[in-house]
């Protein structure tokens, strides 16, 4: 039965919405700060655009924090699946990747593309550029 079939596989958990993204540490000012996202069921999908006027972050490890939910305790990370940097004073740092860790709704920035170790950009690396990325994580919400 189509119907029977239909019903048992209707989406009962799917939301969209906005969020303001937020470097976590100093006080900046930005020139678009924007965030969207789409939840189906337990999955979180956070795009996010990020473009500084008055970069005021300071030497602090970069992190986007304001994510719409909290991950999930899982000790599974959620990743980033895309991201894009532009006009950044300090190119050998900037983020290619993201990580949400279990129970926090912020993004950890990471620098790894060309390196044999992993580095965390820091306030300083952003100059008055961008950061354009994609997150997917989990949650209990």
């Amino acid at each position: 039965n189509g119907q029977t079939y239909a019903a048992a596989n209707t989406l009962s958990d799917y939301e969209t919405g906005t969020w303001t993204p937020a470097y976590t540490s100093g006080s900046s000012g930005y020139s678009n700060q924007v965030g969207r996202y789409t939840k189906i069921g337990e999955q979180v999908t956070a795009y996010f655009y990020l473009q500084m006027n008055n970069n005021q972050v300071g030497g602090s490890t970069l992190h986007v924090g304001g994510l719409p939910f909290t991950c999930n305790s899982d000790p599974s990370y959620g990743a980033a699946s895309g991201m894009h940097c532009n006009s950044w004073s300090t190119s050998a740092n900037k983020p290619d990747n993201g990580l949400v860790a279990p129970n926090n709704a912020l993004i950890d920035l990471y620098h790894s593309q060309g390196t044999t170790a992993t580095n965390q950009p820091v306030g300083n690396d952003i100059g008055n550029g961008s950061l354009i990325g994609c997150i997917v994580y989990r949650t209990s919400s």
